[in-house]
C-alpha cells in the first residue's frame, strides 16, 4: 500500500478516473446497491456469475433465523438468567465488529463503483458467530448441533480442503488418462505441447464457454509462462481468457518433462455474437511478467506459426 499507492491504509486504493463517483452517492442512492452486495457477500463467481436464488434464499433465512433467536432469548423469562456479563460483553464486541465494517462499506458504497460484499468480509467471523449464537439461543437439539457443526467442519476441515484445492497442483496424467481431445496441436518453444481441447457442444453457450486444454511438458524451463485462449472472427475477439497454467497452481518452473495434465478453463463471453456464425478458437503462451507474447508456436514438424487456431465453434 505504501509502495504501489501511497495510501498504507487501503483508504484510497481505487480512488481513479474511472472507478469513483465525482460526487458521493447519498443514503438514497445506495439503497439500490445492496441487493448486489447481499448477493455478492454469499456468493459471486467470476464477474458476473450468480448462484440459484434458491441458494440465496436458504442461505438468508439463517441470520434471520439467528436475529429470531436472539430476541426470543432476550424476551424470554426463562433466558434472563442464562446471559451473564461475559455473554454481554461478547455481544458488544462482535456488533462493534460489525458495526465499523458496516460503516466503512456504506462509505465505500457512497464513493467507489464496484463494490461486493467481499469487501464487509472483515467482520465476517463476528457475522458467523452471530448467526452460529443465534441459532443455538433459537432451541432445538437438530438446531444447536447444526449449528455448532457447520463452523466446526468449517473452520477445521473445509478451511485445510480448500487451501489445498487452491494451492496443489494440477493431477498428472498419463496418456491413457486423457479426455478425448480434438483440435489440433501447437509445441511452444520446444517447452510445452498443446495436445488438444475438449469440449462437450460445438455451439457457443450465453455467457461463459467451458474447454478442457491439455498439455505435455516437453523439457523444464524458468521462463514465467501465462496461456491465452481467445475466441474470435475477423480479427474481432469476443471472448478472452488469460491463466497460469493448472489455473494459477502449476506455474512453468514448476514443469517436469514427461508430465501430463489439462486445465478446466472457462472463458467469459464479452460480446454477443453474431447468429450462425463461426469463430475461431486461438491460443497462445505469453511472458507471465511482462504480458508478451513472445513463445513462438510451430506445428509439430517445426514449421513456425503465427496464428495458433486450434479449433472454431458455432454460435446459436
Amino acid at each position: 500500500g505504501v509502495a504501489t499507492f501511497n495510501d498504507p491504509f487501503g483508504t484510497r486504493t481505487h480512488l481513479r478516473p474511472g472507478y469513483y463517483f465525482d460526487t458521493p452517492l447519498t443514503l438514497v442512492q445506495v439503497l439500490p446497491l445492496l441487493p448486489e452486495v447481499y448477493l455478492s457477500y454469499w456468493g459471486k463467481l467470476a464477474s458476473a456469475v450468480y448462484l440459484h436464488p434458491v441458494t440465496y434464499t436458504v442461505l438468508g433465512t439463517l441470520p434471520l433465523l439467528a436475529i429470531i433467536g436472539v430476541l426470543t432469548s432476550i424476551v424470554g423469562q426463562t433466558r434472563k438468567s442464562d446471559v451473564s456479563r461475559l455473554h454481554i460483553e461478547q455481544s458488544l464486541v462482535l456488533l462493534a465488529l460489525v458495526s465499523v465494517s458496516a460503516v466503512g462499506l456504506l462509505h465505500w458504497l457512497q464513493t467507489i463503483q464496484f463494490i461486493t460484499g467481499r469487501l464487509i468480509y472483515n467482520a465476517h467471523i463476528a457475522t458467523a458467530l452471530g448467526i452460529t449464537a443465534g441459532l443455538r439461543l433459537l432451541g432445538g437439539k437438530w438446531l444447536q448441533i447444526y449449528a455448532m457443526g457447520v463452523v466446526i467442519v468449517a473452520g477445521v476441515i473445509l478451511s485445510a480442503v480448500s487451501i489445498y484445492a487452491a494451492y496443489a497442483p494440477p493431477t498428472k496424467l498419463a496418456r491413457a488418462d486423457l479426455p478425448t481431445l480434438q483440435g489440433h496441436q501447437y509445441d511452444f518453444e520446444d517447452t510445452i505441447r498443446l495436445l488438444g481441447y475438449a469440449k462437450i457442444s460445438s455451439t457457443l453457450q450465453a455467457d461463459s464457454e467451458h474447454l478442457t486444454l491439455c498439455w505435455e511438458v516437453l523439457r523444464e524451463t524458468e521462463r514465467p509462462a501465462a496461456f491465452s485462449i481467445k475466441i474470435v472472427r475477423d480479427g474481432n475477439i469476443i471472448a478472452d481468457r488469460t491463466s497460469v497454467h493448472g489455473m494459477g497452481r502449476y506455474f512453468s518452473p514448476l514443469w517436469r518433462a514427461g508430465d501430463i495434465f489439462c486445465d478446466d478453463v472457462d472463458i467469459p463471453i464479452q460480446q454477443t455474437p453474431e447468429a450462425g456464425q463461426t469463430y475461431d478458437l486461438l491460443v497462445v503462451l505469453l511472458d507471465a511478467r511482462t504480458q508478451a507474447v513472445d513463445w513462438q508456436a510451430t506445428a509439430l514438424d517445426g514449421t513456425p506459426v503465427q496464428f495458433p487456431f486450434i479449433g472454431q465453434v458455432q454460435a446459436p
